[in-house]
């Protein structure tokens, strides 16, 4: 009994944790609006809703025994019903508290009973005291309210990440009717089976008789009976024999006529039933990708306060308007998006967004503004655009780093248009930030975005003007699907290439072929397009073909206006294609999206259009490296980057050495600033890495020392410290430091990732 009730608990837990969530979001929402200082009418109208939703929870929390967050709500509910009756007025403080309220009844939920601290209990008591005397009009005095401004709202626990979902009856009733659909395929296949059987049993019995014929005993009769000069007999028995062949000849021949007909029977149904059987497989699919279909506004919904949180730890004001959250996208695909879009967000707020008094100076409105836009496109696609009203993106720190990464020369960056030199902050590694931080600054996240949304077989943009702002633009398909693909062969591999970016396939003669500044093309309606082969793109290993291929095969492939084309051996067919993605350890693939089946069971990769895209012009590009003699170990002594590190601890200085030296750095340690500084000056280093609260001299004083010196003045800073609050980060970037990296979160391959890149 005590199992099936535990068992009992954890579903009805599960469903209570989907309907918490569901209500925090409209009490989060509702508690925006009131900060915005709405009309007294849409004031009364958001105290109402968001009265009933504490009311709902309340219930809703006691019935799981959930008795810290029954008396939240009860509290809250003391407030808005003092509110409702103008008792009490609205306040900044008042619904400061009641952030805190609703923060903390989500780190009430996301803890289990054994969890549970006496930390949290402490909290709940003080801000339940709070909220009675907020509800009295008193002052309130909790740091409750603060609970977590420093600490932005986690989202790996969320509707979308539920093992459950909500689905309308209407669409359910939809899914069994055309399950039922089957049925008639399943019953028609059963006597298809049962008819290939009854076939198989009619040749069987036709081999049996074929095996009883006479055919043997006739050849030996005739020979013996020639033997004996018995010419009369002979024929005889020749022609007994020969009637009987006929005969069976002819019941043969009605036999294969009738064998003929049945098999051409099944095979008119069989080909109906696929037919129909496809129809309804089809249909039965599109009604449970209908069923996953959920709209924006699951994920968003959150956002408000998420950014608000993010806003007060950068010291910023910002609006967040939301338009066409209400269409509905594949949830698969929002789970997917769901933090690409918040990176996004955040790069606007941390890249983007000016701080009042900076917005003040350019004479805009002290409030930054996020607008974040859901469309419906034609094809079974949607647009995000996600846009900023901020400094917009700097074109000269791009190049900078891009140069600075090695990524690109400055012959090409020069010829580069402003949309190729925008496009390169979806690389890896570079970001225009000025300083590297726990969350911001390598220049990964904007790369991740991208690999996201190409995986999802979609499309980034961005586009951004001084001073105006920055847009990001994001195309993507409403629903997971199957598509068409090409399948081709080079050299003794296939390959399946997407048909949605596919301008043309062609059959090209090596005559076509021509070639400019040392590089293939054809042309095309006048037009000339580089041409690469896929067997040099893909590395495929080299082949001596059997026989020399007169006629070859071209697909043209046109991705965000960039267009090549792929010279392969053979072009198969065009197919629907299921795409199976790769687990780990093979997460991320160069060059190939996921893997088919087809018909026949073989496994074909499918193409990554954008990164066979990027391969081929990295290859036209290519350069040979240059050898160089293998370093004797005093060489690579003599050439290994020496590090400077300041640390006061005993404990932390032995523990970094060991890692900085583990990973190959000559390191030299000093107990504080003043020791640091003085070795600077006696000896040469490539970097300093230095903890900030220290004697004598501390690392944001020792920052501002180095800066001051002509010679130091390049050299790069990072520091490593337990100090995690924005005013402290401020003073890292105002000291001129180039990274910092707080120790509660630190992790050694981030701070080696951080040294490898300055130097």
């Amino acid at each position: 009994m005590d199992k099936k009730n535990n068992e009992f608990l954890k579903r009805l837990l599960a469903t209570f944790a989907i309907e918490a969530e569901e209500r925090i979001n409209k009490i989060y929402s509702g508690l925006m609006n009131l900060e915005k200082n709405a009309s007294p009418e849409k004031e009364m109208e958001e105290i109402e809703i968001i009265f009933r939703e504490a009311h709902s929870l309340k219930g809703a929390s006691r019935a799981v025994n959930l008795s810290d967050i029954e008396k939240i709500c009860q509290s809250m509910e003391s407030i808005f019903a003092a509110l409702k009756s103008s008792k009490i007025v609205l306040s900044a403080g008042l619904i400061k508290l009641l952030f805190g309220s609703v923060d903390l009844i989500q780190k009430l939920l996301s803890k289990s009973t054994i969890e549970k601290s006496t930390e949290y209990d402490l909290l709940t008591t003080e801000l339940i005291l709070q909220l009675e005397k907020g509800a009295k009009g008193e002052i309130i005095t909790s740091p409750a309210s603060d609970i977590n401004e420093n600490k932005p709202l986690s989202l790996e626990k969320g509707p979308l990440s539920s093992n459950t979902v909500r689905i309308p009856t209407t669409k359910l009733d939809s899914l069994l009717l055309q399950a039922e659909e089957l049925i008639p395929s399943t019953l028609s296949f059963k006597q298809s089976a049962v008819d290939l059987k009854n076939i198989f049993e009619d040749i069987i019995s036709f081999e049996r008789q074929f095996s009883k014929l006479p055919i043997k005993t006739l050849n030996g009769n005739l020979k013996n009976q020639t033997q004996n000069n018995n010419r009369d007999v002979s024929i005889l028995l020749q022609e007994k024999e020969t009637v009987k062949l006929k005969d069976f000849a002819q019941q043969s021949n009605e036999f294969i006529k009738s064998i003929g007909n049945k098999l051409n029977t099944l095979i008119k149904r069989a080909e109906q039933e696929q037919y129909a059987l496809r129809g309804r497989v089809t249909n039965l699919l599109e009604g449970i990708k209908n069923s996953l279909m959920m709209p924006f506004s699951s994920i968003v919904e959150q956002y408000p306060n998420i950014i608000r949180k993010m806003a007060i730890e950068n010291g910023k004001e910002i609006e967040l308007v939301i338009q066409g959250e209400m269409i509905e996208v594949d949830r698969r695909i929002l789970e997917e998006m769901k933090d690409p879009l918040l990176h996004l967000i955040r790069n606007c707020i941390d890249h983007g967004i000016e701080k009042p008094e900076e917005r003040k100076l350019k004479k805009k409105y002290s409030k930054g503004k996020i607008t974040l836009s859901i469309t419906h496109k034609e094809g079974n696609k949607f647009e995000i655009l996600i846009s900023d009203d901020g400094a917009g993106v700097s074109l000269d720190s791009v190049k900078s780093a891009a140069l600075k990464l090695g990524v690109i020369t400055p012959e090409e960056i020069n010829k580069m248009e402003e949309k190729e030199v925008l496009s390169l902050i979806f690389r890896s590694g570079i970001s225009t930030s000025s300083i590297i931080t726990d969350i911001s600054g390598r220049g990964l996240g904007l790369a991740i975005v991208r690999d996201t949304v190409e995986k999802l077989n979609g499309i980034i943009s961005i586009e951004t003007k001084q001073n105006e702002g920055t847009t990001f633009r994001i195309i993507l398909p409403l629903k997971l699907a199957n598509f068409l693909g090409v399948l081709v062969r080079s050299n003794e591999y296939l390959f399946i290439f997407p048909s949605s970016g596919i301008e043309r396939v062609m059959r090209l003669n090596e005559k076509l072929i021509i070639t400019i500044e040392n590089k293939e093309a054809i042309q095309v309606e006048g037009q000339t397009i580089s041409l690469v082969r896929l067997k040099d793109v893909m590395e495929l290993p080299q082949v001596i073909p059997k026989q020399i291929e007169k006629e070859m095969h071209s697909v043209i492939v046109n991705i965000d206006e960039k267009r090549i084309a792929f010279l392969v051996d053979e072009i198969l067919d065009e197919q629907e294609v299921l795409i199976k993605n790769f687990n780990k350890p093979l997460l991320r693939v160069k060059n190939i999206l996921g893997a088919t089946i087809l018909g026949n069971g073989e496994l074909v990769p499918v193409i990554n259009l954008q990164d066979l895209i990027k391969s081929s012009l990295q290859i036209k590009n290519d350069i040979a490296p240059v050898k160089t003699a293998i370093s004797s170990p005093a060489q690579e002594e003599t050439i290994r980057k020496s590090i400077l590190l300041a640390e006061d601890s005993i404990t932390a200085r032995a523990l970094l050495k060991n890692i900085l030296e583990g990973a190959g750095y000559n390191v030299k340690t000093a107990v504080d600033g003043i020791d640091a500084f003085t070795q600077l000056r006696e000896n040469n280093y490539d970097i300093v890495v230095s903890d900030v609260e220290m004697p004598r001299m501390n690392g944001f004083d020792l920052t501002v020392k180095i800066r001051s010196e002509e010679k130091l003045s390049d050299l790069p800073v990072i520091l490593v410290t337990a100090l995690n609050s924005r005013e402290d980060r401020e003073k890292g970037i105002d000291a001129g430091a180039n990274a910092y990296i707080v120790k509660s979160s630190f992790d050694q391959s981030n701070l080696l990732e951080v040294i490898k890149r300055f130097i």
